[in-house]
């Protein structure tokens, strides 16, 4: 059975639309997002189409009638095995002028949107293009679709090139159409194919620049040294050492080593190193026309080109060292909640407004298995719940913690103030977040029956207005997790909330650009740290909160790599003292400086390490020029977000002294488990089928060590 293409894939996805009710007659020609990809403002085929406006594909309107006939009859189809074969080019119909107008246009149109940069970005923020799939395959060949889970992917795909337009609304929820999985499975097979190729000409080109390099060095060791030559030879390395970083195997970490040898060495006779010597492979007469060379006035180019490609090399990118922060080390934030230690569960409740047992707009239970929802199993939550009966349901209310930190959210948002949310994994940020927007919706309520706000924010007013906005909220998470945060939520949320919430959009990292064009009472940014760079994803983490009465960064961890981490982040949530544009620059050279000077006094494994301390508050005296500078900064950075943040640990304690965590303290137990004797026989075969391939020379790196 023939397979639908990318053409017959779109008219696949306008088929179904079509259907749906209301009907969506032109998708995706109408969803915002690909009409910017596509420069359409309509249908391809539609018969509106202005005299004065140029058609994309330059279509008169002849041709827009001939395809709109073949895109009517596909649609008119009732079996997909009939539209299949219907979209085949070789077809001499009365539809085909307008069939070969329609996949002629389209194959070209998908060059002319860089419909392929934008799978190759979505990959590549997933870890799923061709060099992070090398590096752990271990191997020169990429693995298969399957094994490198390309599925994960779909969904960030289909949003990245159709926005929001494809899901469908579920309540409080939006959930992506699965008529688009079929387009962008073609797509990432496309992907798949460009990129196996790829790695088939890089294969080649690696061989070709590694005879290059090696006949260059030949030279250079024959003492035919000039700056020209040891350019050429070094642009020369930089492509061999991008190549061999990016297969990361065996062999090409043993030339990775051997050519970090000697560009040592090179540098060294050129005086940037210690006292300019080399005890290494090089002659005597390279060594002699580079310590002659170190005069040319062109060498301080070289100089620089040696070092960044060590850094490269040494994996340090071409700036500052990168910190590896453990994330089970705690940092020494303040909770941001002192002030209410001693409130007990009965104060906060008090101070909140909330009267009766349970929470606003939540569930009153949860199945205690995770499966059945609300949604899908109302009569079941609707049961009279007797006490002591264990039927599966758990009485829902928010812990004590959970409660103080929703509490300190809600005054930050009465006040205009935005909130950094750092509590550890496991203790529940995204239902404290979810929780804020439930009583706000409590409050919008209370205040238009009442004309006040009830408990401690009696007689305030919210961020400078007297009435709570009537706004949905918006939650962005990872792709990973979206699907789980949709599901957590839809356990908590309930249809029976006496106070509508609003609609709260989920939606994954790097969101389409239509949603900010859309007003939100709450925004909240998981895992926040993974827009530090200032790059696209930090640009639309800040543009959201421009959209956001109420902005909520949540990270456990955000000082990732650099002080100037800390800096990024409150620039996204708009934290007030991070304008200085003369003191950014003065934090980055100093960093810059100390780095520079650790790394050439060898102790770049120290200044990691005394970074990462002084990050979490520990003690660095003593410790290298690095560690003082980046110490001195985020402290001072720490001061600024006071009143900002809130953070707990596993090691919390609440109001009446006990663990927040509510788990018993953890013990290992070890468990000798026998498998069967037939799952023994298949791992024995493997174990063997390993040694053989080992002992004809591949490597242990290909099967995870």
């Amino acid at each position: 059975m023939p397979s639908f293409t990318v053409p017959s894939s779109l008219l696949e996805m306008t088929r179904v639309f079509r259907e749906m009710k209301p009907p969506v007659p032109d998708a995706p020609w109408s969803f915002i997002v690909w009409q910017k990809h596509t420069g359409f403002t309509r249908a391809p085929w539609a018969e509106d189409w202005p005299d004065d406006e140029k058609h994309p594909f330059k279509w008169d309107k002849t041709a827009r009638a001939q395809v709109k006939a073949f895109v009517d009859a596909f649609c008119s189809m009732p079996l997909a095995s009939k539209r299949q074969e219907f979209t085949k080019t070789r077809m001499t119909d009365t539809h085909a002028t307008g069939r070969a107008t329609w996949t002629v246009a389209i194959r070209s149109g998908l060059k002319a949107w860089k419909i392929n940069a934008i799978v190759g970005k979505v990959l590549k923020e997933n870890e799923r293009d061709r060099a992070s799939l090398l590096r752990r395959h271990g191997e020169r060949t990429l693995p298969d679709m399957g094994a490198a889970m390309l599925d994960d992917t779909r969904q960030e795909l289909a949003e990245a090139l159709w926005g929001t337009d494809i899901c469908t609304k579920q309540s409080n929820y939006t959930i992506m159409h699965t008529s688009v999985i079929g387009v962008a499975n073609i797509i990432l097979a496309a992907a798949w194919n460009t990129m196996s190729k790829a790695v088939n000409k890089d294969v080649k080109d690696l061989e070709e620049i590694k005879a290059k390099v090696k006949m260059s060095f030949g030279e250079l060791d024959a003492g035919e040294v000039t700056a020209a030559k040891l350019k050429q030879y070094l642009r020369d390395s930089s492509k061999l050492m991008r190549l061999y970083k990016m297969f990361s195997d065996e062999a090409a970490e043993k030339e990775l080593e051997e050519q970090r040898e000697r560009l040592s060495q090179i540098r060294a006779c050129l005086g940037v190193d210690e006292e300019g010597k080399s005890t290494g492979t090089m002659s005597k007469a390279l060594r002699e026309a580079l310590l002659r060379l170190a005069g040319d006035h062109d060498i301080a180019e070289v100089e620089w080109e040696l070092e960044v490609q060590l850094d490269v090399l040494d994996g340090e990118g071409a700036g500052v060292p990168m910190m590896n922060v453990d994330e089970s080390v705690v940092i020494e934030w303040e909770s941001g909640t002192e002030d209410y230690q001693g409130w007990s569960e009965r104060d906060v409740r008090n101070a909140l407004g909330l009267e009766e047992e349970g929470f606003p707009s939540f569930n009153e239970f949860i199945d205690e298995n995770g499966v059945k929802t609300p949604w899908t199993d109302a009569a079941w939550f609707a049961r009279p719940y007797v006490e002591g009966e264990n039927d599966g349901r758990v009485k829902l209310s928010p812990k004590w913690h959970q409660l103080i930190g929703i509490f300190k959210m809600l005054k930050n948002a009465f006040e205009g103030r935005p909130l950094m949310l750092m509590d550890e994994v496991g203790l529940g940020k995204t239902l404290q977040v979810i929780g804020v927007m439930a009583m706000l919706a409590h409050y919008r309520s209370f205040y238009a029956k009442c004309n006040e706000y009830p408990g401690w924010f009696r007689g305030k007013t919210f961020a400078g207005n007297a009435e709570i906005p009537d706004l949905g909220h918006v939650l962005v998470v990872p792709f990973s997790l979206r699907a789980q945060a949709v599901s957590s939520d839809g356990r908590e949320l309930g249809f029976s909330g006496k106070q509508p919430m609003g609609p709260i959009n989920i939606v994954g990292a790097n969101p389409a650009a239509l949603i900010f064009t859309k007003r939100f009472l709450v925004g909240a940014w998981d895992e926040i740290h993974q827009n530090r760079n200032i790059k696209t994803a930090f640009f639309a983490a800040k543009k959201l909160r421009e959209c956001c009465t109420f902005y909520i960064g949540m990270s456990a961890t955000p000082v990732q790599t650099k002080p100037q981490d800390l800096w990024h982040v409150a620039l996204i949530l708009g934290v007030p003292g991070f304008d200085g544009e003369t003191e950014y620059k003065d934090m980055g050279r100093e960093v810059n400086r100390a780095a520079r000077k650790d790394r050439q006094q060898r102790r770049l494994a120290e200044a990691l390490e005394a970074v990462k301390k002084f990050s979490h508050g520990e003690d660095g005296q003593g410790q290298s020029e690095l560690a003082l500078v980046s110490g001195k900064w985020i402290m001072v950075m720490r001061k600024r977000f006071a009143g900002m943040v809130v953070r707990r640990t596993i090691h919390s304690e609440d109001n009446n002294k006990k663990p927040i965590i509510g788990l018993p303290p953890y013990e290992h137990h070890k468990l000798l488990l026998v498998l069967p004797a037939d799952e023994m026989e298949k791992v024995e075969a493997i174990m063997e089928g390993v040694q053989k391939e080992v002992e004809n020379g591949k490597s242990l790196r290909a099967y995870g060590e």
